[in-house]
C-alpha cells in the first residue's frame, strides 16, 4: 500500500497555518480551533501573510459572537 507523500504546497500550507494560528493566539487571544478550516484555506488562497490572516481570522471569530458577547468585550 503506497504511503501518502506531502507535496511542497501541503507542507507550505501547514507551516503557514501554524504561524497564523500562533499569531492569532498571541495577538488576539483567540484559539485557532474555533476558526473553521474553510476560513483558513480561503485566507491562504488569498496569499496573505500569517499576520494578515490572523487579523482577518480574529474578525471572523468576533463576528460569530452574539451581540451580547460582543458588548461584554468593550
Amino acid at each position: 500500500m503506497p504511503t501518502k507523500r506531502r507535496t511542497a504546497k501541503q507542507a507550505d500550507y501547514r507551516a503557514w497555518r501554524w504561524a497564523a494560528a500562533l499569531e492569532l493566539e498571541q495577538r488576539h487571544n483567540v484559539r485557532a480551533g474555533i476558526i473553521p478550516e474553510r476560513v483558513w484555506r480561503q485566507l491562504y488562497i488569498k496569499g496573505g501573510t500569517p499576520q494578515d490572516a490572523a487579523d482577518q481570522a480574529a474578525v471572523s471569530a468576533y463576528n460569530k459572537q452574539s451581540v451580547a458577547d460582543r458588548l461584554k468585550r468593550r
